[in-house]
């Protein structure tokens, strides 16, 4: 183990009644490093509360197996794509390896759009200059003042809005932050943008209604 992993590992504040690693099956594309990661602890949360780990045992929303489940939210944004997602942001973005060619890279999938690009690979690169990087980090700031104002428990949560971007609402105003079910989140913003993609150009939103288990949204324009 490389390390900026074993430094992670001494960091992270596990998921309560969760601390305990447990031997789990990966697909191939993991690589070696995750796999010494799990074996040595079971995820859990950077400091700042930004960086979410996934475990081998736990709730759903922690779960790493568990999380990657097709129907768990990645059918909502119609990911086919052979991606398997080790950590998120507390906005929901998704951190996973993809298979490339004879190895493995590390991609983020967005929480927004489910737009998929490049991450730091493999592993410890990733932890390096992501969890490690001394610059600041704009988003994880925000996100800060947001649960440091709130001063409630966001395991297994995301900042999510109360007035969604797509309607105008400021995704860097944090009056405008709400927390919300993981699960839930994905699930709403997958078939968001999946829908908004079939739209003409120039179609314009004019609401959004939202079945709180967040299986089902339902768009309606103006006229």
């Amino acid at each position: 183990m490389t390390d900026p992993t074993k430094r992670l590992v001494d960091i992270l504040v596990p998921v309560s009644g969760h601390s305990a690693a447990q031997s789990i099956s990966l697909p191939p594309l993991v690589d070696n490093e995750y796999r010494e990661f799990l074996a040595a602890c079971n995820g859990g949360y950077t400091p700042d509360s930004f960086y979410h780990f996934f475990g081998s045992s736990g709730p759903a929303w922690h779960d790493v197996v568990d999380w990657n489940r097709p129907e768990r939210w990645k059918e909502s944004f119609g990911i086919v794509d052979d991606i398997f997602v080790f950590a998120e942001d507390i906005f929901g973005n998704q951190y996973g390896f993809r298979k490339l060619g004879k190895g493995t890279d590390i991609r983020m999938i967005s929480s927004f759009s489910g737009d998929i690009s490049r991450a730091p690979s493999p592993f410890a690169a990733f932890v390096e200059y992501l969890v490690f990087d001394k610059e600041v980090n704009p988003q994880a700031v925000l996100a800060n003042e947001f649960l440091t104002r709130i001063n409630q428990s966001f395991h297994g949560k995301h900042i999510s809005y109360d007035v969604h971007p797509y309607l105008g609402g400021d995704q860097n105003d944090i009056t405008n932050f709400d927390l919300i079910d993981s699960g839930v989140n994905l699930n709403w913003n997958g078939q968001l943008a999946t829908q908004i993609r079939k739209l003409p150009p120039g179609t314009r939103l004019k609401s959004v209604r939202m079945d709180p288990s967040g299986k089902r949204v339902e768009l309606e324009f103006e006229e």
